[in-house]
Parts: structure tokens; C-alpha cells; sequence
């Protein structure tokens, strides 16, 4: 994964759950959307460990959802437990970002 900044979208993985959200959910709504997207993403949420790119899915799932209106009770749940670990963070401290 590309990494070129701390915002949500400053990575290829974020930038591809974006480009994947604007696709889908053009055609979809918000419970076959997220069937859709979860089935293209499943390597990523089916890991069993919690990295950075697993965590860059769910907030670029989460940010997208919440600035268009429709944010779920599981993707925002989701999100803010790995908010409360401060999941993602590794590459920024590992580069001394604190």
C-alpha cells in the first residue's frame, strides 16, 4: 500500500474503498452496497490481525458513508472501536510522527 500523507486518503487502499463507494452505491443502496464492497474487500476484513490497510478500510468506508448521508450502525461501530486502539497509526509513529 502507498502511503503520501495522515489524511484518510493519503494511501491507495482508501483512495480504491472511495473509487469502489462512488461506483456502487451510484447503483445501490446502502445494504447491498456494503455486500458488494465487503465481498471485493474481503481479504482485507476477513484477516485475522488488525494492520494499517485494515484499518485505512474501515475509515475511508466510514468517512465516505458518514459525508454522504448514509453511515451504518456496524461500519460507524466499527470504525470507532478501532479509533479507541488507535489502529493505523503504526506507519506514522514508526516514521517518528507522533
Amino acid at each position: 500500500m502507498g502511503t503520501w500523507g495522515t489524511a484518510i486518503y493519503s494511501n491507495d487502499l482508501a483512495m480504491d474503498v472511495r473509487d469502489a463507494c462512488r461506483d456502487v452505491f451510484a447503483f445501490y443502496d446502502i445494504e447491498k452496497g456494503n455486500e458488494i464492497i465487503f465481498s471485493e474487500f474481503k481479504e482485507i476484513i476477513n484477516q485475522s490481525f488488525i494492520d494499517n490497510e485494515y484499518a485505512s478500510f474501515w475509515y475511508a468506508l466510514a468517512d465516505w458513508q458518514w459525508n454522504n448521508g448514509r453511515l451504518t450502525d456496524s461500519v460507524k461501530t466499527k470504525t470507532l472501536e478501532l479509533l479507541d486502539v488507535y489502529a493505523g497509526i503504526d506507519e506514522w509513529i514508526s516514521d517518528g510522527n507522533e
